[in-house]
């Protein structure tokens, strides 16, 4: 099943060629659960390519979070593109998504202590100002 959402925010990541054809190649290949089990040397023989172009082309799909790293050597599908399996597994997975996409927007202890030397610092300068 695709996700038009999906699809429309794909449209919108504006691949490379090598990317595209990348990832059109590994959205042949998905398996139940999204897993793809396809090895690097099998892409590059399959369409042609230097293994440096396809490992390139892998890191900005996983970059732009349209495959994964799966277990056991293989790479997963984005579920926001589409989803090959039980309906129930894909909102098991939906939810695992969100809570990772959560915990990736929140500020780590590094951000909120950069923020509270930043506010330190306003505030000193003000009291010098009004003082």
């Amino acid at each position: 099943m695709g996700m038009q959402d999906g699809f429309e925010n794909l449209a919108k990541e504006k691949l490379k060629s090598e990317e595209l054809n990348v990832f059109l190649f590994l959205l042949s290949r998905v398996d139940f659960e999204n897993i793809i089990r396809v090895s690097p040397n099998e892409i590059c023989e399959a369409l042609k390519m230097r293994r440096g172009n396809v490992s390139r082309a892998m890191r900005k799909l996983k970059e732009k979070h349209l495959i994964d790293v799966g277990e056991f050597h293989s790479f997963k599908l984005s579920s926001e593109i589409g989803w090959k399996g039980k309906v129930q597994n894909l909102r098991k997975e939906q939810a695992k998504q969100t809570k990772l996409s959560m915990n990736r927007n929140l500020p780590t202890k590094t951000d909120l202590e950069a923020e509270n030397v930043a506010y330190e610092k306003l505030s000193k300068f003000k009291d010098s100002k009004e003082g």
